[in-house]
């Protein structure tokens, strides 16, 4: 049988990974002002489940349940407040962002 403490690694481990495939939207909507095709109501569904798995996490007293969560909540709370960001930016300075990220990506493009 495995111990609490090998219980508790695989669920560090997984949550790491979850929070590992989050990173490339992070860096999509911050980086590149990139939003288009990412649907809010989502995210909000998905944060509602992490809060909620949070709460299980507590009750049954699993710290790789809370922290991962907990982690995970944080990184789609900054990808929406991005998109919340960007989608209620007036247009010209939403084309501002737009014309420079087109600067940015044809001087690194070369």
């Amino acid at each position: 049988m495995l111990s609490t403490l090998n219980i508790e690694v695989v669920g560090f481990v997984a949550g790491l990974l979850g929070l590992v495939a989050w990173l490339p939207q992070i860096n999509e909507v911050w980086r590149y002002k990139r939003h288009e095709g990412v649907s809010l109501p989502t995210l909000f569904t998905i944060l509602t489940t992490l809060a909620l798995w949070v709460i299980y996490g507590v009750l049954i007293n699993s710290i790789s349940i809370i922290i991962s969560n907990m982690a995970a909540m944080t990184l789609i709370g900054i990808v929406s407040v991005g998109i919340l960001r960007l989608r209620l930016m007036p247009s010209k300075e939403r084309l501002s962002a737009e014309f420079q990220e087109h600067e940015i990506y044809n001087h690194v493009k070369g």
